[in-house]
């Protein structure tokens, strides 16, 4: 289908070449060629790259209990609305989403639920805000969740409170952590510029503590006002790192006028 399109597409233009030598039934013709091929082949062609390349390219060398790992990661939204279904019937289905659909599912999802209190690997007694998928041109790399005192659909707000508040990112690939690292940096040096003079030396604080990450691992960034931002991989936590400029620093990261990415960040806000 793809190549006999092209072939359309091409011939369209082919048509258009001696326009003053065609007739107007012609040109028509050649018009409405290369405008099929531009509004359904091109989109349908990426829609099928991507879900390919989610189904084979990213799952490649990972062994069956690493994929469930990343199949339960994407059903996470259904699952606050249902118990998972574990019958063999249900398995095709919930393993051939597309990323696309993840996407939606993730920035849909419902942000009133409390935290669940499971050995730290998820903020205590803050809600969900929204949460979402970083990505990385097709390729889905941790699912970000944010968890606040109050939700707030205003990226201001939730950086300046003085409330707790806390991001949680678990990957959804092995990450190295020196990427990890050059990411937040990146997102420091995009919203605090200005202020990199006081911060860069607690950056290099947070940025040590992030080791190479596999698929599944957690890390959960905390701030508690009076104590700092505590940084926990795992579950444990690594570094407290003082300061509420500090913070606001951080959470612009994702949040800030030049976050990390833009439909993350409204995905996080809950919109």
């Amino acid at each position: 289908m793809i190549p006999k399109s092209c072939g359309t597409f091409f011939n369209g233009f082919s048509e258009l070449k001696d326009y003053s030598y065609n007739s107007s039934s012609t040109n028509l013709v050649a018009i409405v060629k290369i405008f099929m091929y531009c509004t359904f082949v091109i989109p349908v062609s990426v829609y099928v790259l991507s879900a390919i390349c989610d189904r084979f390219v990213y799952n490649e060398d990972l062994s069956e209990q690493d994929q469930r790992v990343d199949t339960k990661a994407q059903e996470s939204f259904f699952n606050q609305k249902m118990v998972y279904n574990e019958s063999p019937s249900m398995q095709p289905l919930q393993i051939a989403y597309p990323a696309s659909a993840i996407s939606y599912a993730y920035s849909n999802c419902s942000p009133s639920m409390k935290s669940p209190s499971t050995n730290g690997a998820e903020p205590k007694g803050l809600l969900k805000n929204g949460e979402g998928i970083r990505k990385k041109l097709m390729f889905q790399v941790y699912k970000a969740s944010l968890w606040v005192e109050k939700q707030s659909h205003d990226p201001r707000t939730v950086i300046s409170s003085e409330a707790p508040k806390s991001i949680r990112l678990e990957m959804l690939r092995d990450v190295p952590g020196e990427k990890i690292s050059e990411a937040i940096t990146e997102g420091f040096n995009s919203n605090s510029k200005s202020q990199m003079s006081a911060l860069s030396g607690r950056l290099q604080r947070l940025n040590s503590k992030f080791p190479s990450m596999k698929q599944g691992d957690t890390v959960q960034l905390t701030y508690t006002p009076g104590k700092g931002t505590a940084v926990s991989v795992q579950g444990e936590v690594k570094e407290t790192i003082e300061g509420k400029d500090f913070a606001d620093a951080l959470f612009s990261v994702w949040l800030g006028n030049k976050p990390v990415q833009e439909d993350l960040k409204t995905s996080l806000l809950g919109g």
